[in-house]
């Protein structure tokens, strides 16, 4: 058991010195994109305000060590190195012989001390006790978010095939939108708004009242959108961000 709490212990030192760089840096680069994302708002493109806090994404997932071409330290002027001492000489030589005859003197070894009780237990430090919560609450997160993919895989299983016109008209808006992955299209009675699911087998999920209601240009206009979702590879965008939500949970920023 104590092997744990010392393993605990050096884990959790290791993840304060990490989480804190992380937490300045990564605040620094949401307040800045933040800053000009309000500002520019209404001159900048959405796809380039877009790429601009995917670059908060791709900090995340990257090292906070400062050491790195993208770190502030990289770029400063280092110290010089200082010059190795010289060469041994005389008066340097006197110095070891008598530093070798002061070694020869032996000295009395102490006694050891004697044991005054047994020794104590070793404690979970604080930086230990932030890391099994910051643990313990990711696995939550990570447990609720498998949860709700349950759930949309059962709706999926659960959902019926399109009509045979739907099917049609989903194969245009595919070519017309440029997909060339294999994606399904499913009708489900739930209530939702239109989705697309799935990172390896992709899914279209379409209410089926939504499907009788819309007209044939309305329907095209809405799986156009989602398609547009599958080219861009925003589920997958999409799949990153919430990991890194559950693992920057105490990153009020995040």
């Amino acid at each position: 058991m104590s092997s744990i709490i010392e393993a605990l212990n050096r884990w959790g030192n290791q993840f304060v010195g990490l989480a804190w760089p992380i937490f300045w840096q990564s605040s620094v680069l949401i307040l800045v994109v933040l800053a000009v994302d309000l500002v520019l708002r209404n001159k900048l493109r959405a796809a380039v305000r877009y790429a601009l806090w995917l670059v908060v994404l791709l900090k995340l997932t990257l090292p906070a060590s400062l050491a790195l071409p993208t770190g502030l330290s990289w770029w400063l002027p280092r110290q010089s190195e200082l010059p190795l001492p010289a060469k041994s000489s005389a008066p340097a030589i006197l110095i070891e012989q008598n530093t070798q005859s002061a070694a020869r003197v032996t000295l009395p070894h102490p006694s050891p001390l004697p044991l005054r009780g047994p020794v104590p237990e070793p404690t979970l430090s604080t930086a230990a006790w932030r890391l099994v919560l910051a643990a313990t609450v990711g696995v939550v997160l990570f447990g609720l978010m498998c949860f709700q993919w349950y759930r949309v895989s059962a709706d999926i299983r659960q959902a019926a095939s399109p009509w045979e016109w739907l099917v049609l008209l989903f194969r245009a808006t595919c070519k017309q939108a440029r997909v060339r992955w294999p994606v399904r299209l499913r009708l489900t009675r739930r209530s939702l708004s239109p989705a697309l699911c799935g990172l390896v087998r992709p899914v279209v999920l379409l209410p089926g009242s939504l499907a009788t209601d819309l007209s044939q240009s309305q329907l095209r206009a809405v799986l156009f959108h989602e398609l547009m979702h599958l080219r861009r590879g925003d589920v997958l965008v999409s799949f990153l961000q919430a990991l890194l939500q559950i693992v920057y949970w105490w990153h009020p920023l995040v």
